[in-house]
């Protein structure tokens, strides 16, 4: 299965790819704080399903014309524990686009967890793109590094990227276009990213948001949030801050390819798809 969906950002060519699907269930886990009945009513619109949701993990391949930039590299084929997945199909994408992994200059890397970055190495921890800087908030590299036992394939692909890793500090720009933005609270240091070309704006929320229900609904979060406070005020950041740059909107869980935009009509908060 390969799904991809190009557009355009002023210069930038842009690519969605689909690294595949996870099934979690019941829903209700990615929308702690909503009650029953607000939840089912908004289900019934959204036309999912009380019992479980399946979500994306689509990565975003930016082209800006000097840099080839991957957000996230998907889970290199890991299931994490979920029976229900089917994952690891970004390489495959990548060379149906004629694009190698020696091609891609930078890999930004959201957070620790394994559908974002398990594709960053073997399990011997060779670097799956040879060429690239991988780039990371320092305060996530340490708490994963520390947190992943020594012995494990997790440990070895992020000790083994070490080379090429370049460790930042958020909210500040990583390249030309390009900013890394403090977004705490479904990981203790997640980061967001934001890029810019010919006054367009991209926003990727990443992990703040696993559906557009939670953007609707900034109170929701997920049962996996670490700090359901900072997860709360870090949506409400990304969500100001797309109505301030008027900002096209790529949401990683998003229903593939994840993008839109958010309106707030002065009550509520609102998503539109982009057709």
């Amino acid at each position: 299965m390969i799904e991809t969906h190009q557009f355009k950002l002023g210069n930038f060519n842009c690519t969605v790819i689909n690294d595949g699907y996870i099934t979690i269930g019941p829903t209700s886990v990615f929308f702690k704080g909503a009650t029953k009945e607000e939840l089912q009513q908004a289900l019934d619109e959204h036309g999912l399903k009380a019992q479980s949701m399946t979500i994306p993990c689509s990565c975003l391949l930016v082209d800006t014309g000097e840099h080839r930039i991957l957000v996230d590299c998907g889970s290199g084929g890991e299931m994490g524990g979920y029976k229900e997945a089917e994952l690891g199909y970004l390489l495959k994408a990548l060379e149906s686009l004629d694009i190698q992994p020696d091609d891609i200059t930078h890999v930004i890397l959201s957070h620790g967890h394994f559908d974002h970055i398990a594709a960053i190495a073997d399990d011997m921890g060779k670097p799956t793109f040879p060429n690239a800087s991988y780039i990371m908030a320092r305060d996530e590299w340490d708490y994963w590094v520390t947190e992943t036992d020594d012995f494990s394939p997790m440990h070895r692909k992020l000790t083994g990227i070490k080379p090429q890793l370049h460790l930042v500090k958020p909210d500040a720009d990583i390249l030309e276009g390009v900013r890394v933005l403090h977004t705490p609270g479904h990981t203790y240091h997640h980061v967001a990213v934001e890029f810019k070309s010919e006054g367009e704006v991209l926003l990727c929320p990443i992990d703040t948001m696993d559906h557009p229900l939670q953007g609707q609904h900034p109170t929701w979060g997920a049962n996996w949030d670490v700090d359901s406070a900072k997860a709360r005020e870090s949506r409400e950041r990304i969500l100001k801050r797309s109505i301030e740059k008027d900002a096209l909107v790529h949401g990683f869980h998003f229903p593939f390819p994840g993008l839109g935009k958010f309106r707030f009509d002065g009550t509520a908060w609102q998503w539109r798809a982009k057709k």
